[in-house]
């Protein structure tokens, strides 16, 4: 049976203060962990408007999606009419590695329930191959909640009886700061006046440039963790502290949620570890 070609194409609209960390999370992890999959053997990426992303993803046939076989053993890049190319150079025997949807599938279920914004590339996921390799499968999940629930984070600030409207009494002597789409690094909490310093011991990655902060506290007003934006603060947020890494200072707003709505457990923002 001879089954047409198949293109899959994305279009993600960001919020301003997550372009510059989708744009780098992209092109750097999840279009690379695509390729690996065997499921496409070429990705085209690139800006199509202010906040405004566009992949196309090709497989040869739709049975390339399907079929349990051999995965794409590297991958290449280069630029085709000015916009960035990631193609598989084994393509031409090239089949789905088995069992990532059902792995990917099973890690992302509350993502694809909580994240409207998301399911377009979440399903894309899962109509991916399937792997048996649970690190593969779990890497590319915790890839996603690691823009997802930032994503979902900020969109909370629109609901009642949430942000934070002055500096919590107490928080721990440490605490965890989480870029987002990035490392977590362990950080010292002191005061100044009535106002939080929550200092990051660390250097951020190359060309990030932090925004603000926003310190996660839990139903109970137990400090979760802070996490770290480029871009400009939420609009009407007040400002309860701020967050210092290096030599830049960045204000601090702050919430309280369930955090569930922002965080899978199975893949955790502020993990205790960091800090122990």
């Amino acid at each position: 049976m001879t089954y047409p070609a198949v293109l899959y194409e994305v279009t993600l609209q960001v919020q301003p203060a997550l372009i510059t960390a989708v744009e780098r999370y992209m092109r750097t992890d999840h279009i690379p962990g695509i390729l690996q999959t065997g499921c496409f053997y070429n990705i085209r990426f690139d800006q199509a408007g202010e906040g405004k992303f566009r992949t196309s993803y090709r497989a040869h046939s739709s049975a390339d999606l399907e079929l349990p076989q051999r995965p794409c053993s590297g991958t290449s890049s280069g630029v085709s009419g000015g916009i960035p190319v990631w193609s598989c150079p084994d393509s031409g025997d090239l089949d789905c590695a088995p069992g990532v949807a059902d792995r990917v599938g099973l890690d992302l279920r509350y993502l694809l329930l909580m994240l409207r914004p998301w399911p377009p590339v979440l399903i894309l996921l899962l109509a991916c191959g399937r792997s048996g390799d649970r690190t593969t499968a779990g890497a590319a999940a915790c890839g996603l909640a690691s823009l997802a629930g930032p994503t979902a984070l900020l969109g909370q600030f629109s609901l009642a009886d949430q942000t934070l409207a002055s500096p919590p009494r107490h928080l721990p002597e440490k605490l965890v700061v989480r870029l987002v789409a990035g490392p977590a690094y362990p950080a010292i909490v002191g005061r100044s006046d009535s106002l939080w310093v929550i200092g990051v011991e660390g250097a951020l990655p190359a060309k990030v440039k932090p925004g603000f902060g926003v310190l996660v506290l839990d139903r109970s007003g137990k400090a979760l963790g802070t996490m770290l934006y480029e871009g400009t603060p939420v609009e009407g947020a007040p400002q309860i502290g701020t967050v210092s890494v290096g030599n830049t200072t960045v204000p601090l707003i702050g919430i309280q949620l369930d955090p569930a709505r922002i965080e899978d457990p199975r893949c955790p923002f502020f993990p205790d570890s960091v800090i122990q």
